[in-house]
């Protein structure tokens, strides 16, 4: 940031009219060189602000929903602007690395499904929504897709002889993914059955036992 002062003449120096003025000229000067570099910076898509964004999204005739965060809006004018390539597993594997969307991608030709996998704690809510419009966007018509999560919950529980025991694990998930709860009990001799319970409760949704 350009500092006025120290471009004054030396015979300046200690005149406190010419140092007022310099500060109130300061405050343009700093608006001007913060709207300079805003300007600048909503050339890009990847540094642009809500404003800066509004006018890709006029351009690629997307519509300006202020609701949503700037990096899924960020996200759909970036994909707008993807290249024209041939539409391949391959690539499209690529494009989830690019995209940062931690996912692996199956298909299978015969039934033309596509199916796709992640860890529940490495994916979150808007990179599924980011994911289920890519698929939305590359498949052909006839092809159909499922985005599955996967989370592991383990329950270590010893040998208890002659008494009453109980677990209770509890998982969160993630909405409209495939849910699985394993416990892993060891045996038990000469004592009353222990009680397992295992709860997952869906976020947004209701609670399942």
């Amino acid at each position: 940031m350009v500092k006025l002062k120290d471009y004054l003449p030396d015979y300046y120096d200690g005149v406190r009219e010419m140092q007022r003025l310099m500060e109130a000229e300061q405050k343009q000067a700093d608006s001007f060189d913060d709207m300079a570099t805003r300007i600048l910076l909503n050339q890009f898509v990847s540094t642009a602000d809500s404003d800066g964004l509004s006018i890709f999204e006029n351009q690629l005739g997307l519509p300006t929903d202020l609701s949503q965060s700037l990096e899924s809006r960020r996200y759909d004018i970036m994909v707008r602007l993807l290249p024209p390539r041939p539409i391949t597993i391959w690539y499209f594997r690529e494009l989830l690395a690019s995209m940062d969307i931690p996912a692996t991608v199956d298909q299978d030709a015969i039934r033309s499904h596509v199916t796709t996998m992640s860890q529940a704690d490495e994916i979150t809510p808007e990179q599924v929504k980011r994911l289920r419009y890519l698929l939305n966007v590359m498949l052909p018509a006839d092809q159909t897709y499922q985005i599955t999560t996967e989370s592991n919950v383990s329950v270590e529980q010893a040998v208890f002889i002659g008494s009453l025991t109980q677990t209770y694990t509890k998982a969160t998930i993630m909405p409209k993914t495939r849910r699985t709860a394993v416990v892993q009990q060891l045996q038990y001799f000469g004592a009353i059955k222990p009680q397992i319970y295992v709860r997952a409760k869906i976020k947004g949704g209701d609670e399942n036992r």
